[in-house]
């Protein structure tokens, strides 16, 4: 905040926002970058910045209003449009507020409810950069916690921060030029795309990097190339998160793996698999919470893979999968353990169902036909099968469908091959399931909610924004994922082209957990990390572990004499926060988001239902 003396009356106030985001496109540590510049502004000045402004921007996270309050911030303006400047309304707004609060601030009605996006629809007109810019974030989480984990020394402040600046450019709302839609092709309109995509470009080669520096990795291990001095004999798998993750790991066959066999540093042997095309899958199982794993590779390096064939069925010991060869759906899919068909056909040809709206009404959409399937690995760990078809809208479209032995999820990867077409059209996923009984939840930064039943009178109830997940409990529910568009006027691109990939995890599971919802969710779109040649020769031990399920942490973050923990509690409901240390640290405390200390910490403190905590953690002495 700044006053300066001028014959004119000068007050300018800094707002708590770095940007005006598409908030629902955050995830939730990047809602905590969005106000850092105005905690470290008031940090600096010792002037305490109370009131925040979205423009412009109809639609905003239910993660806002947490942020928000953990920074300080009394106030949020929010409106749709901008205007006239007026120079009497900012004197006009302090006073009002003033006598305003003091007089009705305790009898004003409360009104709760997400208030779900207007405008992050616009998003799916750059889908690959979108998806692009979501991993970047939660790959600025890894960073951090790797840090942490790894004891980096190296003040990482200034890249971190600038690389979470960069993920908040891509997300601010400003998406393009004026006449993006009406003059797509003009010189204007293609340098400020460029400018806007650079952002996640960028991104995520200085993540790859800081990633890459962090854990020391040796030049010949970072890219694929493929180079045949290298001789891979053990991998390091790290788990960021703070419970145990089982998950199968790939092997790429530049890396040079000196044989087939995989064994983990107790000499046990582990599930692996050579596939068709060189790589090597095997299962890092019960990966310990913020730890690591040592996995050696020996015996046979000219093992032969297994062969493709011909036909519409792979199954595992949990899974029986059947693609539909009109379409290259998913026709059937079978749950071995409770005999239930999870399909629901009555409404689309089966799960993952491409269709194509020509304009604006659903009415006029069109389907792909004659797939071509083929079962393209077959094996004792791994299965999948791949269907290519012509689609509208697209050159082609390919589907790949992956099954893992013991490891209760279903794997869904879809690339298109998109045409460069100006007509306004959507492109959408169906999902028809076939589950008895329940509701629906979507996660968003911070909390969990049931459309309309907790949305606020007046959110978007065109379409919702996950975070990570959708859990999807009612009886043949029909669930829509609306991949990429081109229906704004203005700012959003007019078309997108070439190959986009589009990702999705099955996880049919019994009576609706959060928690196990957002683990599952997290461990797919923030993996464990491969560490090749690593250093070391057994795993890291947990740097903590949290006794309490439904408690995790979403990320550490190195500090000058430690880290910060922030800890997030899945559910609605209060629980209790007990942490068991590897090494027990000087001094632990709570702290607001960046780690100025706001109370001494004890085992057994309550954390509310959907409640964030941060904790500061002391190695030494100094705090």
């Amino acid at each position: 905040m700044v006053k300066a003396e001028s014959p004119f009356k000068v007050s300018i106030e800094h707002g708590a926002m770095f940007a005006h985001e598409l908030s629902e496109l955050c995830n939730t540590e990047e809602l905590i970058q969005l106000i850092a510049s105005a905690r470290h502004i008031r940090d600096l000045t010792g002037k305490e910045i109370l009131s925040a402004m979205i423009t412009d921007v109809p639609g905003w996270s239910w993660g806002l209003v947490p942020v928000l309050s953990g920074s300080g911030v009394k106030y949020l303006s929010l409106g749709t449009n901008y205007g006239p400047t007026d120079p009497f309304l900012p004197d006009m707004v302090v006073q009002w507020n003033k006598e305003f609060e003091s007089l009705y601030g305790h009898v004003l009605p409360t009104v709760r409810g997400a208030f779900t996006g207007y405008w992050e629809d616009g998003a799916a007109s750059s889908a690959k950069m979108t998806g692009l810019n979501r991993q970047n974030a939660g790959n600025a989480s890894i960073i951090n916690s790797l840090a942490v984990l790894k004891n980096n020394n190296e003040d990482l402040s200034d890249q971190i921060y600038e690389l979470w600046r960069k993920i908040l450019l891509y997300d601010e709302h400003t998406w393009g030029a004026y006449n993006s839609i009406s003059e797509p092709e003009s010189d204007f309109a293609l340098q400020q795309w460029a400018v806007k995509s650079s952002y996640a470009r960028d991104a995520a080669l200085q993540a790859h990097k800081m990633r890459d520096d962090i854990l020391n990795i040796d030049s010949r291990w970072r890219d694929n190339t493929g180079r045949v001095e290298n001789r891979l004999t053990k991998v390091e798998i790290i788990n960021t998160h703070s419970w145990p993750v089982t998950a199968a790991i790939e092997i790429h066959p530049s890396w040079g793996p000196a044989g087939t066999t995989v064994r983990d540093e107790n000499g046990n042997k582990v599930a692996s698999q050579l596939m068709s095309i060189g790589h090597i899958y095997f299962i890092a199982e019960n990966v310990p919470p913020l730890a690591s794993k040592i996995y050696f590779f020996s015996g046979d390096a000219t093992a032969k893979p297994g062969k493709t064939k011909q036909g519409n069925i792979i199954e595992n010991d949990l899974f029986i999968l059947k693609v539909n060869e009109s379409d290259g759906s998913i026709k059937s899919l079978t749950d071995r353990r409770n005999n239930i068909e999870l399909v629901n056909n009555s409404e689309l040809p089966g799960l993952n169902s491409y269709f194509y709206v020509e304009g604006r009404s659903p009415e006029i959409k069109y389907s792909p036909s004659e797939a071509s399937v083929e079962v393209i690995e077959e094996g004792d760990l791994l299965s999948v099968i791949k269907t290519e078809s012509a689609a509208p809208g697209c050159e082609n479209i390919t589907n790949y469908y992956t099954l893992v032995k013991g490891i209760e999820k279903v794997y869904i990867t879809t690339v298109t091959d998109k045409k460069k077409i100006y007509m306004q059209e959507g492109v959408h996923l169906g999902f028809p399931f076939n589950i008895p009984g329940g509701d629906i939840h979507i996660d968003l930064a911070l909390g969990v909610y049931e459309p309309d039943a907790d949305q606020a009178e007046g959110a978007c109830k065109n379409y919702f924004t996950p975070e990570g997940w959708v859990d999807d409990t009612p009886e043949s529910q029909t669930i829509y994922s609306y991949i990429m568009n081109n229906y704004w006027e203005t700012n959003y691109l007019a078309a997108q082209e070439g190959y986009i990939t589009f990702r999705y995890v099955l996880h049919p599971h019994g009576m609706f957990n959060s928690a196990i919802s957002e683990k599952r969710a997290t461990e797919e779109s923030e993996r464990l990390v491969v560490v090749p040649e690593s250093s070391i020769d057994r795993g890291m031990e947990p740097l903590f572990r949290i006794n309490n399920d439904n408690i995790i942490c979403i990320t550490l973050i190195p500090t000058e004499d430690g880290y910060l923990i922030r800890l997030y509690n899945t559910g609605g409901v209060p629980e209790k926060l007990e942490i068991s240390w590897r090494d027990k640290p000087e001094q632990v405390w709570f702290s607001d988001f960046d780690g100025k200390t706001t109370g001494s910490y004890e085992n057994g403190t309550m954390v509310p239902g959907y409640g964030i905590r941060t904790i500061k953690v002391s190695i030494n002495d100094e705090l």
